[in-house]
């Protein structure tokens, strides 16, 4: 009696996990909207004459207010495990931040200023892993890594002449992130997620004039985080004809 329980008890454990393994998803894709938070492209110090007397300032240059139109599709090699390609598209604003120096104090004015539109491309593959299994729970969160690229066209140029940005310019970028499904629908999930796009500085010291001094954003010794957050819907194939639980 033992052994047939034994038995029936295996063979329903292996029947249950050969319908699951049936049932998972094979592919998926998504779309989305959202944000790259603002982030500083460099900071350098300079000189600046004004009637005779000499003004020490320190001047940031940052991207601000980028809005991304993202777009992602997956393949699900094995059940916590997905190879992904995403890439993202969008447009911001360059803004200069100066801090003002005299006689050695700094003054208490901040000047910023914006100086020109940024458009932004973002293109990466890499892998994500899931403690739960992608679509087969209500809440499923994930982490992301990988490596792609993160160009930026530039279109930037101050009043003062001391800074000039035109052009793409395109860098390597590290990607790090995490996410979460939450199950709508079926098939139809919606997708939180949060990227961080770790790259070099994409000015060179042809953008600063000479007056400026010499200025090497790759010098300062710090890489760039352009932050992603998007919110959107995501599908699952083969798309399913029942819902799922409600949580893991």
């Amino acid at each position: 009696m033992q052994h047939r329980l034994a038995i029936a008890v295996l063979a329903f454990l292996l029947l249950d996990s050969a319908t699951a393994q049936a049932q998972r998803p094979k592919f998926g894709f998504g779309i989305g909207a959202g944000a790259v938070l603002g982030s500083q492209l460099v900071e350098h110090e300079l000189d600046i004459d004004l009637d005779g007397q000499t003004l020490s300032a320190s001047r940031e240059v940052n991207l601000e207010d980028v809005a991304v139109l993202s777009a992602n599709a997956e393949w699900y090699v094995i059940s916590h495990v997905a190879l992904r390609l995403h890439g993202a598209w969008g447009a911001g604003r360059l803004q200069i931040v100066t801090d003002r120096e005299v006689d050695g104090e700094e003054s208490a004015a901040e000047f910023e200023s914006d100086f020109g539109d940024v458009q932004v491309t973002a293109l990466d593959a890499g892998v994500s892993l899931w403690p739960w299994a992608p679509g087969t729970v209500g809440f499923a969160p994930f982490i992301t890594f990988g490596i792609g690229s993160f160009a930026y066209d530039f279109d930037a140029d101050t009043d003062d002449g001391l800074f000039h940005a035109d052009g793409r310019r395109s860098e390597r970028a590290w990607l790090l992130g995490i996410g979460a499904d939450l199950h709508v629908w079926r098939s139809i999930t919606l997708r939180v997620e949060a990227i961080d796009h770790i790259v070099d500085s994409p000015l060179e010291a042809s953008d600063f004039d000479a007056a400026v001094g010499p200025v090497a954003a790759r010098d300062s010794g710090d890489t760039v985080n352009n932050v992603r957050l998007t919110i959107g819907a995501h599908v699952y194939l083969p798309f399913r004809s029942y819902s799922l639980p409600s949580g893991p």
